[in-house]
């Protein structure tokens, strides 16, 4: 287990030493929550009340962040879910795809003598154009 480092952090004019494992994480956070509760604070407020109202702004984004990703979760999982229906589907077409034929009637062609009217064409072959 990794050792935790402290870091010297200041909120609102109140100095703290924080300890954990990232030290800039947490001069992060610290900056942040001193700027908000600077957005918040009005003159002469005391400081409790500031930090309540710090509180549920950021509970407000933390709220609406979560239910942002749950959404977001929620639109993934359906569209999995409908890319594994659709290759249900399409393995079904492949594997039909891949079956031989279903027995049914053979069709077979059968060679058919040319018919030739032969009256008709020897009579033009030897007609010299003289009908009569």
């Amino acid at each position: 287990m990794s050792e935790k480092q402290a870091a010297d952090i200041s909120i609102f004019g109140h100095k703290f030493t924080m300890k954990g494992g990232d030290t800039a994480y947490m001069r992060e956070l610290a900056r942040r929550v001193d700027e908000r509760m600077k957005e918040v604070a009005k003159p002469g407020e005391p400081i409790h009340r500031v930090a309540i109202l710090t509180a549920l702004l950021l509970m407000d984004e933390i709220t609406k962040a979560r239910r942002s990703l749950d959404a977001e979760r929620q639109r993934i999982d359906q569209a999995s879910r409908s890319v594994a229906q659709l290759d249900l589907k399409l393995q079904a077409v492949l594997a039909e795809g891949m079956q031989a034929p279903p027995p049914g009637p053979e069709l077979v062609m059968e060679e058919q003598p040319e018919v030739l009217d032969m009256q008709d064409r020897v009579r033009d072959l030897f007609d010299d154009g003289s009908q009569g």
